[in-house]
């Protein structure tokens, strides 16, 4: 009843209280150069951002804003006066963008000559999402939250046509640029970085082969849940002293575990991360680029494809699938020797083509010529 109530009130703001907000702002003039990085998730630069955030703050050509809330934390009151911000910052910005779905901006017909560019947090295709999950977007939504994007960025083109299709727009309208978050992986600063937090953080593992347990989540943003932790930890408790073990949950699932999730970001642990395990979580696309045995450990494999459902053949992937927990164990044991190179390079390639340590350059550009 609380999702249900949640969702009605997402159309409530959609169809009424926020085009009638920017009908009222429709005076301001807009200015070409006026950035907006958007997100609803969280009071911070998302990861996806990061990249391009720092770089267009390095351009005498652009200025940078930030719209960054945690609306499911805010009063009521207080989501009303954000949202009354954010539609006058939209009635006069050259460019909004986001990295997740974020309803303000499809809510009412914006003006042409406002951009709005969605980076997406996600490569590749794995797990079925927006207009093709019901999970995502249930039938009896009023709205389209897609409607005014000028561009999504997606990793490679073989994401192009799947995507079109899930969020209903134009395939001309995607973009395979590669995604601005993955040239931090080619920053060897930022590694450096990475691995000294990270030792700093875990001192233990040290001389260690680490092995990160970073799962998606099911169900909803609204009500999430976890599948797999128990054979977690009983792998735990059972890994051989050369091997030390961290967990990174979704931060929808913050507080929700048994086991303690690392304070640092996943995509800060893949630069120490010797074996992944992952099951649907995207997370793997940016590991491929890292050219490291993962695992993927799916317990509900039959159950989630027939639910939610997957965009590829998950046997496809470049990484031993187990089901069982008892062959969790000897799968993490058996990793570094049976990880196939040739396998994995091909999936890099066909999944993450266009994410070469250049995307940033290139959206930079396409912010321009806009």
């Amino acid at each position: 009843m609380k999702i249900f109530l949640r969702q009605w009130g997402k159309i409530f703001l959609q169809i009424l209280f926020l085009p009638v907000l920017y009908w009222l702002f429709s005076f301001r003039r807009i200015r070409e150069e006026v950035v907006i990085f958007a997100d609803s998730n969280g009071t911070s630069v998302p990861f996806s951002m990061k990249v391009l955030h720092r770089q267009l703050a390095m351009q005498k050509d652009f200025i940078g804003i930030d719209f960054f809330y945690d609306f499911k934390r805010e009063s009521l009151f207080s989501l009303f006066c954000i949202l009354v911000k954010f539609m006058w910052l939209y009635a006069g910005a050259g460019n909004i963008v986001l990295c997740n779905y974020f309803l303000p901006v499809s809510s009412c017909r914006k003006k042409e000559g406002t951009k709005v560019i969605q980076l997406w947090h996600s490569g590749g295709l794995l797990k079925k999402i927006a207009n093709d999950a019901v999970d995502d977007i249930p039938s009896y939504y009023v709205g389209d939250l897609f409607r005014n994007y000028d561009w999504l960025v997606v990793s490679a083109p073989s994401c192009r046509e799947t995507l079109a299709r899930a969020m209903k727009i134009a395939q001309e309208k995607i973009t395979a640029l590669g995604m601005s978050r993955t040239d931090a992986y080619y920053d060897m600063l930022f590694l450096n970085s990475c691995r000294k937090e990270f030792y700093k953080t875990y001192p233990e593992a040290a001389g260690k082969q680490v092995v990160l347990w970073a799962p998606t989540f099911r169900g909803t943003a609204g009500a999430p849940s976890l599948v797999g932790e128990d054979a977690i930890i009983e792998l735990q408790r059972r890994l051989p002293e050369e091997y030390f073990l961290v967990c990174s949950v979704h931060p929808h699932l913050r507080g929700k575990t048994y086991l303690p999730s690392s304070s640092m970001p996943t995509e800060w642990l893949l630069a120490s991360t010797d074996i992944l395990i992952t099951d649907y979580s995207s997370i793997l696309f940016d590991y491929l680029i890292f050219e490291r045995p993962l695992i993927l450990f799916a317990p509900d494999f039959d159950l989630y494809q027939k639910g939610r459902g997957l965009y590829i053949d998950y046997y496809s992937l470049p990484g031993e699938v187990v089901h069982d927990a008892k062959e969790l164990l000897p799968a993490v044991q058996r990793a570094q020797e049976i990880m196939e190179y040739d396998s994995l390079i091909r999936a890099r390639e066909y999944y993450m083509e266009c994410c070469d340590g250049q995307a940033t350059d290139r959206l930079l550009a396409l912010m321009r010529r806009s």
